[in-house]
């Protein structure tokens, strides 16, 4: 995976989830290890909240635009 500018771990755990699912697996869960000491856990239902707002902010953002 390869990011244009600096991302965050989670921001990173999405695009892998995205990505692995786009190849047809269904995923539970994965970890990432963003450091020696701390593991990011990114679940299915994290995935699937944060491509909800994510469709949430594209709309309203379509909206404003339209509103112009």
């Amino acid at each position: 995976v390869v990011f244009d500018r600096p991302t965050s771990v989670e921001n990173l755990c999405h695009r892998l989830f995205t990505e692995i699912t786009a190849f047809g697996f269904r995923l539970a869960q994965i970890e990432v290890q963003e450091t020696d000491t701390s593991t990011v856990c990114y679940t299915r239902q994290d995935w699937v909240a944060d491509n909800r707002w994510q469709q949430r902010r594209r709309a309203a953002a379509e909206q404003l635009q339209g509103a112009h």
